[in-house]
């Protein structure tokens, strides 16, 4: 078979179902193996569309987000797309091609230090020299793109690999990575004598809706989502105090009558912060992310945990019985400060 329809089995032994990108010159081969693969190709107008695409993608259904273009313009075109998923956490799998290259000569057709301009918007970069190791290629990308903080890994691939002859060769099968419960019984500690709990919901959390309403009704907790997590729940959950976020008044007040903050899957950017106008006492948050570059750096935590916030809330429910009715909060409160937030400053 072809570098390219070894590609494309790959993608598919991954459980990939989705590719987003643009055809060109140097990628001609890719998506002719893609006509005849089960992956869904999606071909966008622009390679900036692809890319947002992609990211979308993944937004949307929990999946890394495939993308591919050509290398030089269709790269460049792609950065932004890149940009947005590294400082927004969303998992994408960037396959193009190395830049043309000759012995002897300069000025290669389009061109450009792709590896050096990447480098900032990228997790990982992963070379691919010979078509045979395309398989590895792709489960250690789809691997590292969801790790820790999910982000985008891109594939750099000679292009001549994918219309030359290649020996069939598989990727070890797609495994799950081993998930952590640390610090479930440091929270469940406070979390059992804690008064009228905050659970601040960040995008970490949107693949764990259902142990998030578990513990936010398990607590009589008030939930607040960041931007980025907008519907994790349904915004007309008795519990849920939906509003788009303008000012940090109302949040800080809230914060201040509360007696506990947990922040899941939260990393506290511009955003995520109220342009770190937002006041956390340390001795009130408990901080829990997959990214331990998140944890601590711009708010100090009574306890930060670094673990998979799906598998450490099952970890918390499985020890966590409800408060008292003393604990939670009524639902007077709630509409209270359900109105507050909504005036925002």
């Amino acid at each position: 078979m072809t570098g390219a329809e070894l590609l494309c089995r790959a993608l598919e032994r991954q459980g990939v179902t989705h590719v987003f990108g643009l055809p060109g010159t140097q990628n001609v081969p890719l998506f002719e193996a893609l006509r005849n693969a089960s992956l869904h190709t999606v071909v966008a107008t622009h390679e900036l569309g692809a890319a947002f695409m992609a990211a979308g993608y993944s937004r949307g259904s929990g999946r890394v987000g495939v993308l591919t273009t050509i290398p030089g313009p269709g790269f460049t075109y792609a950065l932004t797309g890149l940009a947005e998923a590294r400082l927004d956490s969303t998992p994408i799998l960037y396959l193009v091609g190395q830049p043309a290259r000759g012995p002897g000569q300069r000025f290669q057709l389009q061109a450009l230090d792709q590896a050096a301009i990447a480098g900032p918007l990228v997790k990982a970069r992963i070379d691919v020299n010979r078509g045979e190791d395309f398989p590895r290629a792709v489960a250690e990308g789809l691997g590292l793109a969801t790790s820790g903080e999910p982000g985008p890994v891109m594939i750099h691939y000679d292009p001549a690999l994918l219309g030359a002859e290649t020996a069939p060769a598989d990727a070890p099968a797609p495994s799950a990575a081993p998930a952590t419960a640390e610090g479930v019984n440091e929270a469940l500690a406070l979390l059992r004598t804690a008064r009228r709990v905050v659970i601040l919901a960040g995008q970490g959390t949107m693949g764990a809706h259902s142990e998030l309403q578990q513990l936010a009704e398990r607590l009589g907790a008030a939930v607040v989502s960041t931007t980025s997590a907008r519907g994790v729940l349904p915004e007309d959950h008795a519990l849920v105090l939906a509003a788009d976020l303008r000012g940090a008044a109302g949040m800080n007040e809230l914060v201040a009558a509360s007696g506990l903050v947990l922040a899941l899957g939260v990393k506290f950017t511009h955003n995520g912060a109220l342009g770190f106008q937002l006041q956390l006492p340390q001795e009130c948050l408990i901080h829990v992310d997959a990214s331990a570059d998140s944890l601590g750096a711009n708010y100090p935590g009574r306890l930060l945990v670094r673990a998979d916030v799906g598998h450490w809330m099952r970890g918390v429910l499985r020890g966590l019985e409800s408060p008292g009715p003393d604990l939670a909060w009524t639902a007077d409160e709630l509409d209270h400060w359900r109105t507050r937030i909504e005036q925002g400053s």
